[in-house]
């Protein structure tokens, strides 16, 4: 599978197995983005789903993650915090 070879490298990006749908609150207060493929009912279609944090994620999350690779640091430092669950 062509993306799951894109993502094997990517450290906060997260390609779920078989059917599991991603949700919010499995990425709340992280800077992972959880995603799943899923085909569709017309052929030749597929339905992406995908989940990120606004807010770490998001630009702060991206500043934090630019500076790391700016400065020589490791990419995911202060970044790797497991998700919050309510």
């Amino acid at each position: 599978m062509y993306v799951f070879h894109l993502l094997q490298h990517e450290k906060f990006v997260v390609l779920l197995k078989n059917k599991e749908v991603p949700y919010t609150r499995h990425v709340t207060g992280s800077n992972y983005c959880l995603m799943n493929v899923f085909p569709d009912r017309i052929p030749g279609r597929a339905i992406i789903v995908f989940v990120i944090d606004n807010l770490v994620k998001g630009a702060s999350g991206q500043a934090l993650q630019n500076l790391n690779l700016m400065m020589g640091l490791p990419e995911n430092l202060g970044l790797s915090s497991l998700p919050l669950f309510p």
